[in-house]
């Protein structure tokens, strides 16, 4: 059984909020466990990686602790980049939320009918077929769905893009080799 003395821990997490927060917190606890003899260290280092004729609604996780205007900042580049798609950027938890984009969408000129929501989360798991694409009451596809609009959802989180996930694979090299961690 090989055992390992060098860890990268990789977030999932788009932002540096409270989640990610917390997360460094444990690393931090973990890479402090000293013993009295190095050989029963459990560690020798852990290390924390840093980083189509619709309106398209991203649904970020957010975070109901801090808010600090990077959805929006997010969706102001996307609007830059791609003036083409309608585009907003929204959050589960925290600002902007689902009344936000509904009012926004509802006086939005030329009156918007069709809506593609997609997760801006790197797994799709809870959020994004819950509280996104679930067919509960207070799920946004239910919700905007009864506000009239025709909704549409891609259920595929950006850890399924290729281009996206090397990323995260580039982070944990680069964390590693500027801590002397051997991958």
């Amino acid at each position: 059984m090989k055992k390992f003395k060098g860890i990268v821990v990789q977030p999932i997490h788009l932002f540096h909020m409270e989640q990610y927060h917390d997360l460094m917190q444990y690393v931090n606890a973990i890479g402090d466990i000293k013993t009295i003899r190095d050989k029963w260290n459990p560690f020798n280092k852990i290390v924390l990686a840093k980083q189509k004729g619709v309106v398209l609604v991203y649904v970020g996780h957010g975070n109901g602790l801090w808010s600090t205007g990077i959805y929006v900042e997010l969706q102001n580049l996307r609007r830059e980049l791609y003036p083409e798609v309608k585009t907003f950027v929204e959050s589960v938890e925290g600002y902007p939320g689902l009344e936000d984009v509904k009012k926004r969408l509802n006086h939005y000129t030329p009156k918007i009918d069709k809506i593609l929501l997609k997760p801006l989360m790197i797994v799709d798991r809870n959020h994004a077929a819950d509280d996104m694409a679930g067919d509960e009451e207070n799920s946004w596809k239910t919700i905007l769905g009864k506000a009239g609009f025709d909704i549409e959802i891609i259920l595929r989180g950006l850890g399924s893009n290729n281009q996206f996930a090397d990323l995260f694979i580039a982070n944990i090299k680069n964390a590693a080799k500027a801590s002397g961690v051997d991958l």
